[in-house]
């Protein structure tokens, strides 16, 4: 597995392999509970690297092909991949999207638009609604960091998105109105021992003011939007941890 997510619209884990993504449903057996599958797609020709859960119940599957796929429910609530026309004409709702491997995604609940990043050293920001089978899939907005994308994560406590660069210790802040780099406008306290490794390779928000990153340094550090600062660094970890998941329900993560 190398990215889940969980979708409270349909409530069900997503979760992506190498180029299959699987649909999970949690049902009770007798006195213990397991995953099921419930469906598996393979739209993609790389490992599935990030989805994405709207509110609405949408996803969106991100790869290390440099591809997008958009899903959405049916009439009868199954969840499939969005398409126009049947047989040899339908149209499936997929593009390449980077020039080189997506590493992340984010979605910003708040003008719904998706955002990715990647190894062709750009973010890009999507019209979330316009990424259907008929769209030419062109971004709303692009900043180029001319640094290889490790993650990105929306923090609605100040409407930024936090963005993780390779060889970088510190997150950088964009406008995901108009794709600014806001880094430089915003107030920077050095770290007094720099982080190992590439950090932070993988970071998640909060429902409040902070974000979380893991790296191969083996911790979590909480980074509080306030000040752009590191607030906590916790050891729990022997190896590199693959990815985060916050808790849908109680804004916890793990």
């Amino acid at each position: 597995i190398y990215s889940a997510s969980f979708s409270t619209k349909h409530n069900s884990f997503i979760v992506g392999g190498v180029k299959k993504m699987y649909i999970l449903k949690l049902v009770q057996n007798r006195d213990d509970w397991d995953f099921l599958v419930d469906k598996e797609f393979s739209e993609h020709t790389d490992f599935i690297s990030e989805i994405v859960c709207t509110p609405l119940g949408r996803i969106f599957s991100c790869g290390y092909d440099g591809f997008i796929c958009a899903f959405e429910p049916n009439v009868s609530e199954q969840i499939v991949v969005m398409s126009v026309g049947h047989g040899e004409h339908e149209v499936r709702a997929k593009a390449r999207c980077h020039q080189g491997a997506i590493t992340c995604a984010t979605f910003n609940p708040e003008n719904g638009t998706l955002i990715t990043g990647g190894y062709d050293m750009v973010v890009n920001i999507w019209n979330a609604d316009s990424l259907t089978a008929h769209a030419q899939y062109i971004p709303l907005s692009t900043l180029d960091l001319n640094k290889t994308i490790l993650s990105l994560a929306f923090v609605q406590a100040t409407r930024m998105i936090w963005v993780s660069t390779a060889g970088s210790h510190k997150p950088q802040l964009m406008d995901p109105r108009t794709g600014t780099n806001l880094t430089d406008f915003q107030p920077q306290v050095d770290l007094k021992e720099p982080f190992p490794g590439e950090h932070p390779t993988i970071m998640v928000a909060t429902s409040g003011n902070e974000a979380i990153s893991v790296s191969d340094h083996k911790r979590l550090t909480i980074w509080r939007y306030n000040s752009v600062a590191c607030v906590a660094s916790i050891h729990g970890h022997t190896d590199w941890v693959e990815f985060l998941l916050p808790h849908p329900i109680s804004s916890q993560w793990g």
